[in-house]
């Protein structure tokens, strides 16, 4: 006998997606203010590939030294790995509030970076509080949404906090009339400060969080997030390895994709900043529905076939997006923008619903590290492509071929959806329990 669910709330002004029965009012308000903390962390992520031709033009950077740049960032970003656990011990709603600070003030300071190395620092502090944000947000929702409707709460999460992408976007266009030019855009960036008393008032901690909260404790620094990632890795090897892959594959393919679209469609097409942003904006606002799609599909379907089929073809999107004819750019991109939005949503649900509430933001921390790893391996793989080859679209077309394998991997991975978070996994596994083979523990 089927459970009969009350009729869904009535959907607010910012949501476009139909909301189905089974989440409720209280469900809504959560994604709302979470959407909204998440809209600031992805006007800050979105910057660099933005600014990248100004940055560039202001410190003198050529095609190699500036692949060089985007990689030693997205490598330094590794700092967000010791932040995100410990969410797992002193809360989600306090480690979201200080992530807020900390990339605010990274951004602002951003702002007056005399060369590339003060600038590749600040985006390290800025980039690793924004993704350790981002791993919070999406935690928050899995662990507050219905078993039936996880996916579309992230997917919708995913979909409406990108429009901080598009605000970075529109600011941009303004980039050649703004006083100062890109470090105006930044020091906008830090305004998100003065929104901390909004979201301590409103963003609650999950009750799942507080059910076990007693029993946590743990060591900082270093020690602090290897700890529970080794434990992690330990206690389900499987689940963990085959989710690393994927995620490390996946962005070592798009991330490079995306940090220069903006400085291959000025550079190779002779777009305005301007031409960029709109682009960004309206074909940007289609592909971003791929997010609650794959997350509604998933829910019905599984969470690896619609991964994995929303994954594989990107290498082709990116090919006819940087090899192809220019009158028909915006085509790919939309599907560029749909198929990593519906896969990155995919990989973020999995690395949510994998593990125990006690391990699950360490989860969103080992996913973030393998993600900043695969990102420098991409941009430092693109640039010892175009150094041979002196073709930008050609070598980001090359890169990309690695999220075939990692849909691959994504096919190995056991399906979550429709079910509680406590039967996909048990808090009760003892440190010192033997090892379950290898299948049992991907089932």
């Amino acid at each position: 006998m089927s459970e009969a669910h009350p009729p869904p709330p009535k959907r607010p002004w910012w949501l476009i997606f139909p909301v189905p029965a089974g989440v409720g009012a209280e469900h809504i308000r959560l994604l709302g203010f979470i959407a909204f903390a998440l809209l600031f962390e992805n006007y800050d992520l979105g910057l660099i590939g933005s600014a990248l031709p100004q940055i560039a033009a202001d410190f003198d950077l050529d095609d190699i030294e500036k692949g060089s740049l985007m990689g030693a960032i997205e490598m330094g970003t590794l700092a967000a790995f010791m932040i995100v656990p410990l969410a797992d011990r002193l809360g989600r709603r306090k480690l979201l509030l200080a992530c807020v600070v900390g990339m605010s003030l990274g951004s602002f300071f951003t702002a007056f970076a005399p060369g590339p190395a003060w600038l590749g620092v600040c985006q390290v502090v800025t980039r690793s509080f924004a993704s350790a944000a981002a791993v919070i947000s999406f935690v928050i929702v899995a662990e507050e949404f219905p078993a039936d409707h996880r996916g579309w709460g992230i997917g919708v999460l995913g979909a409406v906090g990108s429009v901080g992408f598009g605000m970075g976007a529109l600011v941009y266009a303004q980039v050649n009339w703004l006083p100062f030019g890109w470090r105006s855009i930044y020091a906008i960036g830090g305004l998100a400060i003065f929104l901390l008393p909004f979201f301590r008032d409103r963003i609650k901690e999950t009750r799942r969080f507080e059910a076990g909260a007693t029993a946590r404790s743990g060591r900082g620094g270093l020690a602090g997030a290897i700890e529970p990632v080794a434990s992690l890795v330990r206690l389900y090897p499987g689940r963990a390895l085959v989710l690393g892959a994927a995620a490390l594959l996946a962005t070592a393919g798009h991330r490079p994709a995306f940090r220069f679209v903006s400085d291959f469609l000025q550079g190779t097409h002779g777009w305005t900043p301007g031409e960029y942003a709109t682009m960004t904006i309206v074909l940007g606002a289609v592909g971003i529905l791929g997010a609650p799609l794959a997350g509604r599909l998933g829910d019905r379907y599984g969470r690896r076939l619609i991964g994995a089929l929303m994954l594989a073809p990107f290498p082709i999107i990116a090919a006819f997006f940087f090899l192809g004819p220019a009158a028909w750019i915006g085509v790919p991109w939309v599907a560029m923008v749909f198929a990593s939005m519906a896969s990155g949503m995919i990989q973020r649900t999995f690395s949510t619903e994998l593990f125990p509430t006690s391990m699950r933001s360490s989860a969103g921390g080992f996913v973030l590290l393998v993600e900043t790893v695969g990102a420098a391996i991409g941009l430092f793989g693109f640039a010892t492509l175009v150094a041979s080859n002196g073709n930008q679209g050609l070598s980001l077309t090359l890169v990309a071929l690695a999220c075939v394998a990692g849909a691959v991997f994504l096919l190995f991975l056991p399906d979550t959806h429709r079910r509680e978070l406590e039967t996909i996994s048990s808090e009760e596994a003892p440190s010192s329990a033997p090892l379950p083979p290898a299948r049992e523990v991907l089932d």
